[in-house]
């Protein structure tokens, strides 16, 4: 295989199932979920990768996603890989002090944001810390800060990746990543001191999906057709990397107090339990009990070392 794996997961997918519902998302002005397909999905990778590359964004550096769950930190993730960059996650309700200290430390100079809470931190942040250069936002609408010229919304960031030629570069990208590219840094909650990044290679990820094979397809069923909700924070979207493996769609929201109303909207056959797809169990049927989550766990609950030599842990067994 050319290329990392995930760097050409979506575009695989696209082939496979075409029109079909790869992901959906809450319209909160029109109260309902919004379907995105799978060559839709494709179109908005491709298009954040060369817009990526016209930014000046180079092979291996760190960009900041500060943001809700929502569909656009899929596009600029897979679109990261397909220009072999490295995406760094933020909880969407961190500090200043946080994202300071994050933007720093990793060195990003693009941010991508959510909404207005983190704009706002993100300009305040972009006043005291030089080395940020770039924000743009998701959420259309979010007013910008008077005499803030520079910040891009979205829409305006793809458009940059209209040109051919930039097609070229990415896909030259593409075929030179691998497994020893650094996919993701993902910082710690700093519980115990300063918040430590710790880096996910291609090979975590392409050791973890086939580990956790067994335990999907047990609550699956079948290879594709489920209904995921992935519906907390950004960090449990490392999940919906294994959910777009199967071909399964996911639904994505980005406030939190809204889960009950949503799932009662939405009725998915399954939802996300655990956040660490790096290692704990994370699956299991809307309204069973722990018995099932546990037959997860114990499901091809072994230790396994990726090609790093990272050891992924399961919980203990109670």
């Amino acid at each position: 295989m050319n290329g990392s794996y995930l760097s050409s997961l979506i575009q695989r997918q696209a082939a496979t199932y075409g029109d079909r519902v790869a992901l959906k998302y809450r319209d909160y002005a029109t109260a309902s979920w919004m379907p995105v397909s799978w060559k839709q999905f494709e179109h908005f990778v491709l298009q954040t990768a060369r817009a990526l590359v016209a930014l000046k964004v180079g092979v291996q550096e760190n960009i900041g996603v500060f943001s809700q769950n929502k569909p656009e930190c899929f596009y600029v993730d897979f679109g990261a890989f397909c220009s072999r960059v490295a995406t760094v996650p933020m909880y969407a309700t961190s500090s200043e002090v946080q994202i300071h200290y994050i933007l720093n430390d990793a060195g990003i100079r693009i941010l991508f944001v959510g909404e207005q809470y983190q704009y706002d931190i993100a300009r305040r942040v972009q006043s005291i810390y030089a080395g940020l250069e770039q924000i743009v936002v998701f959420d259309k609408s979010v007013k910008r800060a008077e005499g803030d010229t520079q910040t891009l919304y979205y829409d305006e960031f793809l458009k940059m990746g209209d040109s051919s030629v930039l097609t070229e570069e990415v896909e030259a990208r593409r075929m030179a990543s691998s497994s020893d590219d650094i996919a993701n840094i993902l910082y710690t909650s700093g519980t115990t001191g300063e918040s430590k990044g710790v880096m996910l290679h291609h090979s975590c990820y392409e050791t973890t999906i086939p580990a956790h094979q067994k335990t999907t397809l047990y609550f699956l069923g079948q290879r594709c057709g489920g209904e995921f909700s992935t519906l907390d924070t950004y960090f449990r979207t490392r999940l919906g990397f294994l959910l777009l493996e199967y071909g399964c769609h996911t639904l994505r929201q980005s406030d939190s107090a809204r889960h009950s109303e949503n799932y009662k909207r939405s009725t998915p056959n399954s939802n996300v339990q655990r956040t660490s797809f790096l290692g704990k169990s994370v699956f299991g049927r809307v309204g069973e009990n722990r018995r099932n989550k546990r037959a997860a766990q114990s499901i091809d609950a072994r230790c396994h070392k990726n090609g790093k030599g990272t050891q992924h842990r399961l919980p203990d067994k109670r």
